[in-house]
């Protein structure tokens, strides 16, 4: 049990941001372990997205490049330890190096679907 987070490359619409209603099937390109600042900043976004402020298990959210600026931006400024969201499945409150790394390499990876035309969608369960 934990926090298990994925990156989606999806060709065209979605009709919700629920995971059962994904037509058509998604191709999963990058997957988190617990790393909860990153979640709460995802969270934030579906927040400011879809203004509303509810349980965000198992929720789809779509990232665009605007998104991927904004995440990118608290990576770099080293303000994503901000975004710290204590949970009993989230893991340890600790952005070390790798988490760094590993995060940048997702926003490369996410770029480039969005410029292949393809859709980017983040998913959490826990």
């Amino acid at each position: 049990m934990g926090l298990d987070m994925y990156a989606y490359r999806i060709k065209g619409n979605l009709s919700s941001e629920k995971k059962p209603c994904i037509n058509p099937q998604p191709e999963e390109f990058f997957y988190w372990r617990k790393n909860r600042h990153l979640n709460n900043v995802m969270k934030n976004i579906f927040i400011r997205k879809y203004g509303r402020n509810e349980e965000f298990n198992c929720r789809l959210l779509n990232l665009d490049s605007n998104d991927l600026d904004y995440i990118e931006n608290l990576i770099r400024s080293d303000r994503i330890e901000e975004y710290d969201a204590p949970g009993l499945f989230f893991g340890d409150n600790n952005y070390d190096e790798e988490a760094y790394e590993r995060d940048l390499a997702f926003i490369r990876l996410a770029r480039e679907v969005l410029a292949s035309g393809d859709k980017v969608y983040y998913y959490c369960s826990w």
